[in-house]
């Protein structure tokens, strides 16, 4: 027969514990469910980030004119299943130096069915 002051744990401690321990898990897994749409987000800005910068650079490269007036582009990365929500458009201005253009690249995608856009705006020499 146990003596009273033996070790251990009471009922009433392990459920406490128990609850404490649930109560944990269910705060951890909201947290996690919550970070799942921004990381979607995060990838889907991603992917558009990296179309503007294909288009920049194919621009760079003289792989496209630079002609003034706006134009609507296909998405110059390999093909992805992400890349029919992406709408690409290279608008191209004159300035007042000769043979230099501003360049702007425009990419609308979207995300968790809500329209987002991204803009890149530089110069560029005609090559």
């Amino acid at each position: 027969m146990p003596s009273r002051g033996a070790s251990g744990f009471s009922l009433v401690e392990a459920l406490v514990g128990l609850a404490l321990l649930g109560l944990v898990l269910t705060l951890s897994l909201l947290t996690v469910f919550r970070m799942a749409p921004a990381a979607r987000r995060l990838e889907a800005r991603i992917e558009a980030e990296r179309a503007a910068e294909a288009v920049l650079e194919a621009v760079r490269a003289g792989a496209l004119a630079l002609a003034p007036g706006r134009a609507e582009l296909p998405p110059m990365l390999p093909p992805d299943p992400a890349a029919d929500r992406l709408r690409v458009w290279l608008e191209v201005e004159p300035t007042e130096v000769p043979d230099l253009y501003g360049v702007s690249v425009v990419v609308r995608y979207r995300v968790e069915d809500a329209p987002r856009s991204i803009a890149i705006d530089t110069l560029a020499w005609r090559p």
